[in-house]
């Protein structure tokens, strides 16, 4: 009996490269191409209400949203799919906060087709594909015998006062109890820009490398419940 077809969701903004993954994954007997965009909007629309995915395949930097918060999104509304990141950042406060977001593997943008088809093969089969660059970072993260590494390099920003604005903590708050970043803008009525630069400050003040981690010291200094 033929094995059924791992079902894949694009987000790339990239036309160009959003094309070229979708003949890469249509050409594909493993790989049944469900659609592709270059909106996180649209993507986070697809996964409340399309088929059923088992991967997808998602780019960090969108013009209306950042694609960490649709993997955060995908417990909520995809929780059998996995996420694969293909991107062209390796910076490593973005490697971690994909990860920490629960991104199943993380790929850079010189990936070849045959790569990328691969890694989609394994991230559905629950692998962790990592370009090369990103493992090793990923290997530096726990240091000698397994101690963490020094931080990551925080996103840029400066780093002043460390209490954060009232909206800045609202945000926080409302990531804190689940909301992806696309949630939050919608709720309190606010572009994603502006949701995420608030994100930024948070992480420059708190001097947080991830949200967690930001959400986390926010609540031991007292800023959120």
């Amino acid at each position: 009996m033929p094995q059924r077809a791992t079902g894949v969701y694009i987000v790339e903004d990239d036309k160009v490269l959003r094309d070229d993954f979708a003949l890469a994954v249509g050409r594909s007997e493993r790989l049944h191409l469900l659609g592709a965009t270059g909106s996180a909007r649209e993507a986070l629309r697809y996964l409340q209400s399309g088929p059923p995915l088992e991967v997808l395949l998602v780019d960090l930097g969108l013009p209306d949203g950042d694609g960490a918060d649709l993997i955060r999104a995908l417990p909520q509304h995809a929780p059998l799919a996995r996420a694969l990141v293909i991107s062209v950042f390796a910076d490593d406060w973005r490697v971690l906060d994909a990860l920490s977001a629960g991104a199943q593997g993380y790929l850079l943008k010189d990936t070849t087709d045959d790569e990328l088809v691969r890694a989609i093969v394994e991230v559905a089969q629950g692998d962790a594909p990592l370009s090369p660059q990103v493992a090793r970072y990923v290997l530096r993260l726990f240091g000698p015998a397994g101690a963490p590494a020094r931080p990551a390099p925080r996103p840029p920003g400066e780093a002043g006062d460390e209490r954060l604005t009232p909206r800045e903590a609202e945000i926080l708050t409302l990531i804190s109890r689940g909301l992806s970043g696309l949630e939050v803008a919608a709720q309190l009525k606010l572009s994603m820009h502006t949701v995420n630069t608030h994100l930024r400050s948070c992480h420059a003040k708190l001097s947080a490398r991830n949200r967690l981690q930001a959400i986390n010291r926010a609540r031991e200094s007292g800023q959120i419940g």
